[in-house]
């Protein structure tokens, strides 16, 4: 479970009350970063990770409604609503039908993003959003409000939002804990967000009421909105589930040794206290009852490790399923050996001579060899030294002896060390037994850091055969695990309670992984997503010197390595056979069958744009605004286009066609590529050298006026080389055998 400040839920209710200001909602303050919507994003993570498969599904039918809906429709609500005022038109400098046109579609492209469905939709959403109508806001609202002015507000909204949950909920609390429906507390949420709106004061707000508009007339309009979409209600109390989820936590040590007993209750957002009498009711499971076991709301713990706990409404039962969907609450609980012995066959006390304690100049490292456990306590004053001194990232690397098979590690760090690290800018490089974290500054967010008492703990569990046959025994047949699963978490401690936290910045992960009968080429990091029961790629640069592979990740859960072998059967003895496996291998290369990937076939426009989405990671999006008469919802590659249209990577013709079935030319396949370098932060400077780079191509006078830059880009590149040395042929077609080589150029560029 993910606990963050009450700014998850806020984000996602009051998103239609802040889009007219260019930015959905904010996060609680983080470090000052340069990457607002990365923020927003890492903060709202929390939300998205206690969701699941059913509610992802139903966040998204709402999106594809909004997708439907009409700007006519959109515009109608404005004006019923009275947001077209006299002001309103003044600042846009158009008449009533045309101020309601250019609110619709920001309003209905914020909508979209209102019903996102996972952060990386939420974040393709934000940065087109941001691009799209940042010129809009200033334009509304005034050249002196800007999107910070906006950002301010909501933060302040958020810090009193505490006060108003406690004036508003009451009761409300305990008849959704003992029940499963979300309507009582969805309805407040709207007069809970008004009122921690109305004491704030801020040039933004002011801005809003110079318009005539106030909180509680924006809250009408998104209500509104909602009746339009029929899964609209639905959604919204998926999107609350989570947040719920994501701001409970147990009354009760999540720290036991083995052979006693903890009765569990609830803090319910943060706030509400469910006592272990009403908590009896809920039905409670274990993910792992050999460890520890329920009795009613009481576990007891049977041997060391480590497990999962759900608490669940009491409809589920008082025995459910761990998967169960009902389930309100998720913590993780640690069962230590008996200091006497016993251990109930999990390992045990450690023997004499099995547990030694080793001093570094960053703290103590100290190796249980009898359980394979690896606990590294870093000294606040030596770490505050090291950050001093460092050039770069400050490392806390654990030595480990090469007889001990490390089955658990812990890394035990002082909020102080983070909070140094911060402030010098410098990133920490956590590494015990192969697993290296690389933390970067302001990584741990600073409501955490304010508890001087705080300890932050990055752990990580490698999970025993049994274990992993569970989430690895059904892998396809062209997939081969390299690394032992393991199961990775940051938390914070203090005292007996912990706390699951979520980075506030990406983070990267680097694991070890058995280079014996794979190909180090087509490894990828997999994340398990337990609602799915898949496995999910996030990517991995490998180093083959060192066998390890290392991908930038935005949440800690259960981690492995796998080869992924897929291949075609037309490519066989082919000039590209390697790149396509490859990039096949990277989820980025697909087969136009599960047999076939016809090399030699002509790539269309929307083909590439597929293609190019992939190779950046980013995920499709339906909601996105449509800006080709050609283009249809119902098209399998309707989403790629629509989303490379809203991050600059397409841009169409000037008749409004986007021509998706078209063959992709190669100086429109060398702008595509150019653009995507630039939005993976890659310049590459090329200024008053155009000429000169393509003056080795005897064709380059058949370049388009404005190809001639982005061909350029491509080549010094190296993205593009030539249909020859000599030729470019910008205006002949790509194979897709030439589109894998270009992509997989791409990809190792960035």
């Amino acid at each position: 479970m993910r606990i963050k400040g009450l700014w998850s839920y806020l984000a996602v209710v009051v998103c239609l009350s802040l889009v007219l200001a260019g930015i959905p909602a904010m996060p609680t303050a983080a470090a000052a970063s340069s990457d607002p919507v990365a923020d927003l994003v890492n903060r709202l993570q929390p939300v998205y990770n206690c969701l699941d498969a059913g509610d992802k599904q139903v966040i998204q039918a709402a999106k594809d409604e909004i997708a439907g809906l009409s700007d006519d429709e959109i515009a109608k609500i404005l004006k019923d609503k009275r947001l077209i005022t006299e002001q309103v038109k003044n600042n846009l400098r158009v008449d009533e039908d045309n101020a309601a046109s250019t609110l619709a579609g920001m309003i209905k492209y914020a909508a979209g993003i209102y019903y996102s469905p996972d952060a990386s939709t939420l974040e393709n959403e934000l940065q087109g959003f941001r691009s799209q109508y940042s010129s809009t806001f200033s334009q509304l609202l005034g050249s002196g409000v800007t999107v910070d002015d906006a950002w301010q507000f909501a933060l302040a909204t958020e810090a009193n939002l505490p006060a108003a949950l406690q004036s508003n909920l009451g009761n409300i609390l305990e008849q959704f804990i003992t029940g499963s429906s979300y309507d009582a507390v969805l309805n407040s949420f709207s007069d809970i967000v008004s009122d921690a709106a109305s004491g704030v004061t801020s040039d933004f707000k002011d801005a809003l009421t110079g318009l005539g508009w106030n909180i509680g007339l924006l809250m009408q309009v998104k209500d509104a909105l909602r009746s339009k979409v029929p899964d609209g209600k639905a959604a919204e109390q998926a999107l609350l589930k989570g947040y719920i989820r994501s701001q409970t936590q147990p009354l009760g040590s999540t720290t036991l040794t083995v052979g006693n007993t903890q009765e569990y209750g609830l803090k319910v957002l943060n706030q509400f206290e469910v006592s272990s009498s009403i908590a009896s009711v809920l039905g409670w499971q274990s993910s792992d009852p050999s460890i520890a076991s329920f009795n009613g709301n009481k576990l007891t713990a049977n041997k060391p490790g480590t497990i999962r706990v759900r608490a669940y409404h009491p409809s589920a039962g008082t025995n459910p399923d761990f998967n169960n969907s009902l389930w309100l609450a998720e913590f993780q609980v640690t069962v230590n050996a008996a200091s006497g012995g016993g251990g109930g066959g999990g390992g045990g006390a450690s023997q004499p001579g099995q547990s030694t304690s080793t001093t570094t100049d960053f703290g103590q490292v100290t190796v249980d060899k009898s359980t394979g456990s690896v606990t590294t306590t870093i000294d606040a004053a030596k770490a505050a030294d090291l950050i001093a001194q460092a050039s770069g990232p400050v490392v806390f690397k654990a030595d480990i002896p090469t007889d001990v098979t490390v089955k658990t590690a812990t890394m035990e760090l002082p909020a102080a060390v983070f909070t140094k690290a911060a402030e010098a800018g410098k990133a920490l490089s956590l590494e015990v037994a192969g697993v290296k974290a690389l933390l970067p500054a302001g990584v741990i967010p600073p409501e955490i850091l304010a508890d001087p008492a705080a300890t932050i703990n990055f752990a990580f569990q490698v999970l025993d055969t049994t274990e992993a046959q569970a989430v690895t025994g059904n892998l396809p047949a062209s997939m081969r695990q390299a690394a032992d699963v393991i199961e990775i978490d940051l938390y914070t401690v203090k005292g007996d309670n912990q706390q699951m936290v979520t980075p506030a910045k990406p983070v990267t992960l680097t694991l070890t992984y058995r280079p014996e009968g794979v190909d180090a080429d087509k490894l990828g990091v997999y994340r398990y997503n337990v609602a799915a029961g898949t496995w999910e790629y996030k990517g991995g640069r490998v180093d083959k010197a060192t066998n390890s592979i290392s991908a930038v990740l935005n949440s800690f859960s259960k981690y492995t390595v796998l080869a992924y072998d897929k291949t075609f059967s037309d490519i066989q003895g082919h000039w590209a056979q390697r790149d396509i496996e490859i990039m096949a291998a990277r989820h980025v290369a697909a087969g136009i069958s599960a047999s076939e990937f016809k090399p030699e076939g002509q790539v269309t426009r929307a083909e590439f744009t597929a293609f190019l989405l992939r190779t950046l990671g980013i995920s499709e999006d339906r909601s996105a605004a449509n800006r080709f008469a050609d283009i249809q919802p119902g098209d399998w590659y309707y989403g790629a286009v629509v989303t490379a249209s809203r991050t600059g990577l397409v841009a169409g013709y000037e008749d409004g066609s986007f021509r998706p079935d078209k063959a992709i030319s190669r100086q429109e396949m060398a702008a595509m590529l150019a653009r995507a370098l630039a939005y993976a932060g890659q310049k590459v400077d090329v200024a008053g050298r155009v000429d000169d780079i393509l003056s080795k191509f005897s064709d380059n006078g058949s370049l388009a006026s404005w190809a001639r830059e982005s061909a350029a880009v491509a080549v010094e590149s190296g993205l593009i080389v030539g249909r020859t040395a000599t030729t470019f042929v910008p205006l002949g077609n790509a194979t897709r055998a030439e589109t894998v080589v270009m992509l997989k150029r791409l990809q190792d560029r960035i």
